[in-house]
């Protein structure tokens, strides 16, 4: 589309008359392809919407490939930060304990 463009502004830069009737024309074309596109297209018995009105959802979720998430095995850095995370637990005396 930009070559044939391309073309026909090499041949319409030497006349000023030339000029004027291809932006003419370009004007026309863009009344005629702005008018089109606020209206709905049509093929056959179906009738298609135009691209403003059309909606793009999202897609299904996927169950992923591999292990689960909640079975990922950690690294060792992992499980010594999750060590140092965790509260200590106090151990109370027992009563029953012989000393």
């Amino acid at each position: 589309m930009c070559n044939l463009f391309n073309e026909v502004a090499d041949l319409a830069e030497d006349c000023e008359d030339k000029y004027a009737k291809v932006m003419e024309r370009l004007r026309e074309l863009k009344e005629e392809l702005i008018e089109s596109s606020n209206e709905s297209f049509s093929l056959g018995d179906e009738v298609l919407p135009s691209k403003e009105s059309m909606k793009i959802l999202d897609s299904k979720p996927v169950r992923l490939k591999g292990r689960p998430p909640s079975k990922r095995m950690q690294g060792v850095v992992e499980k010594i930060g999750k060590k140092k995370r965790e509260p200590k637990k106090k151990t109370l005396p027992n009563k029953n304990a012989k000393v």
